[in-house]
């Protein structure tokens, strides 16, 4: 199997690949910084999982691995439909699979192609260095 590897001498926060809008550069004082919603890393993810690439990421002794499982969604006419639920399987100093309020379709129309996701990881890369 091939991989492409990003890498930086920065830690990223955990947080800022598990859950929408909790790291931003909003008020940054550092010009050219990207991330005004805190989503970016986020999208990257789904976007990759979408394409059949599942990102590894680490922080700092930490790896997590991103994966799908299926959720199915009763609508009010009791039709089931089934959704690709996201979740995150960490390695290192934690063995815990943690079930992500997102599923796969979220943002699929607006982060449709793979170049935007490969844009999001390399800036943050960039912006942590």
């Amino acid at each position: 199997m091939s991989y492409f590897m990003i890498e930086n001498k920065g830690e990223a926060p955990i947080t800022a690949f598990t859950v929408l809008g909790a790291t931003t550069n909003r008020d940054s004082e550092i010009p050219g910084l990207i991330g005004m919603f805190g989503s970016g890393a986020n999208m990257g993810t789904l976007d990759l999982l979408r394409h059949d690439l599942p990102p590894i990421i680490y922080s700092g002794r930490t790896g997590m691995e991103f994966l799908t499982k299926s959720l199915p969604v009763k609508d009010v006419g009791g039709n089931v439909t089934y959704h690709q639920q996201v979740y995150v399987k960490y390695s290192g100093t934690s063995t815990k699979t943690e079930k992500l309020s997102w599923a796969l379709a979220y943002g699929e129309r607006d982060w449709g192609s793979i170049e935007f996701a490969l844009r999001e990881y390399v800036s943050n890369a960039i912006d942590a260095m």
